[in-house]
């Protein structure tokens, strides 16, 4: 179910545009890291495996403009550096706090939420399962 939540959400974006070509998929936690590979058969997948400059030369030199990049990033949005020309004009699926405070927060705990799967009320259980989320 996680798998179709995720594909819906980009490929809604993707359609909202032909210039939506890209998403970065900011994952510092790792929560996402088993589910991810499962979204090939729909997307583009780079996935990063050390270098940022790789992720931008693939991008740039396709000739494909048809093709719709999700990038993997296991990392804070900060500290893609050779990427920060992309957060302008992509999607950008992370936990972010802007310039303002407010928080976009696409935890895998808050990604559930918002697809109306119910939650303990108890913090202590709540801070359980958000630990358990990404080993499940």
């Amino acid at each position: 179910m996680i798998i179709q939540w995720l594909t819906e959400e980009f490929q809604n974006y993707f359609s909202i545009s032909p210039h939506h070509t890209l998403i970065l998929f900011f994952d510092p936690a790792g929560e996402y890291a088993r589910l991810v590979p499962k979204l090939t058969d729909t997307f583009d997948l780079i996935s990063y495996d050390g270098s940022q400059l790789r992720i931008k030369y693939q991008i740039e030199l396709s000739d494909d403009e048809n093709k719709r990049w999700l990038v993997y990033l296991p990392m804070r949005k900060q500290d893609a550096k050779y990427l920060l020309e992309y957060t302008f004009v992509a999607k950008v699926f992370a936990r972010l706090t802007d310039a303002k405070g407010l928080r976009f927060d696409d935890t895998l705990y808050q990604f559930l939420k918002k697809h109306g799967v119910s939650f303990p009320t108890d913090k202590a259980e709540q801070k359980k399962i958000r630990e358990m989320l990404p080993h499940l």
